[in-house]
């Protein structure tokens, strides 16, 4: 009995299992296929990064290589943006360097490449005015914009009120960017607001809210180099003044310190001499007053000789302290016969400046 019932459901069995019936047609899982479908175009893209093609293809569209030419002639055309470009260049060097990193994320990317290169693919076969010249593109669209202004007016006039709409809102976008970002000609003269300013119309500027785009687009970049100019140059003038301050500072104090200096020294010299010329004659008897005048005008003339043979450039160090030791002990009997006895046994003669300034009577030797 059961070997009947199994003979019997063999067919509805192989027919349940998926296997098609002589008359019926085959049923497949749209899942399965699917998932074996992105699994085979997965194992089919290659790994490595430099074989993307999505953005090769995107950048040889006219429209896109043309508008992004223009960014780049508006970046360049400023030196501060220029400077983030070669900045941003750098840094890409540097991702370049570290590509090791992104091995684990090389294959999902190449994926997304795959599947964004196919998308691409379409819409260039869908609508094949994207793949013209610029020129073409923008005249075909505005001769359609056109033909449907002409026939439906509504449109025309909603085209009008949005063009006044976008104009009047990139006037006032123009308007603050003025009055945030002031040129530097306005800053100079000190007009902080923008409605004391005349504005001069550029050459490149017109109606359209392109042309309008295009002049913020250039105007921001420029208004902020000159602003981080300004703010550097600032910075500078700031430092210089500093510097400038400390050392009119420092001057002044070294010059008020020598001034000080010179005074107080004269002070001293004058009491000095107002001391030794009549404060201390006047204290000693009189039969001493002579002895005095005498001692004093030898130390006058010892001091002279010495500023003198300390002056001199001629000597070398050695006969220049031998020197000014020898007219130390002038006319001091003690020191005369010490420095004669010294200096004879040492070098067997006189230096020659103590022979001219010792008198005929003090010549070491004579007695």
């Amino acid at each position: 009995m059961a070997s009947t019932l199994s003979t019997s459901e063999d067919p509805s069995a192989e027919t349940a299992k998926g296997v098609p019936a002589q008359n019926e047609a085959p049923v497949f899982d749209d899942s399965r296929s699917e998932t074996t479908t992105i699994d085979s175009e997965a194992d089919d893209v290659s790994t490595d990064l430099s074989s993307l093609t999505f953005f090769t293809r995107l950048y040889e569209l006219p429209i896109v290589n043309d508008a992004v030419s223009s960014i780049c002639r508006i970046a360049e055309s400023n030196r501060y943006t220029s400077a983030i470009i070669g900045y941003a260049e750098k840094v890409g060097g540097l991702a370049e360097k570290s590509r090791p990193l992104l091995k684990p994320v090389e294959r999902p990317i190449s994926i997304l490449d795959s599947y964004a290169t196919r998308s691409l693919e379409l819409i260039e076969a869908k609508y094949p005015i994207v793949a013209k010249p610029t020129s073409e593109v923008i005249e075909t669209v505005q001769s359609q914009a056109k033909a449907v202004e002409t026939k439906y007016p509504v449109v025309a006039r909603t085209f009008a009120v949005a063009k006044t709409t976008a104009n009047s809102a990139l006037d006032r976008v123009d308007y603050l960017v003025d009055y945030v970002l002031p040129s530097r000609a306005s800053a100079a003269e000190g007009d902080e607001s923008p409605e004391n300013q005349t504005q001069q119309p550029d050459a490149t500027s017109t109606d359209s809210p392109l042309g309008k785009i295009t002049i913020i687009v250039r105007k921001v970049p420029q208004r902020l180099g000159g602003l981080y100019y300004e703010q550097l140059e600032s910075s500078r003038l700031a430092v210089d003044g500093i510097k400038q301050s400390a050392k009119d500072t420092a001057t002044v104090y070294t010059t008020e310190l020598s001034e000080r200096s010179s005074k107080l020294l004269e002070s001293v010299q004058e009491r000095v001499k107002s001391t030794v010329n009549s404060t201390i004659p006047s204290l000693l008897p009189q039969f001493a007053q002579e002895y005095y005048e005498h001692s004093k005008d030898i130390v006058m003339t010892k001091a002279t000789k010495l500023h003198a043979e300390y002056s001199r450039t001629d000597e070398d160090t050695r006969s220049k302290v031998l020197n000014l030791i020898l007219i130390s002990g002038e006319q001091v009997p003690v020191l005369e016969r010490i420095t004669s006895r010294v200096f004879g046994k040492a070098t067997g003669t006189v230096p020659s400046a103590y022979m001219a300034t010792a008198g005929p009577s003090n010549a070491p030797g004579k007695k």
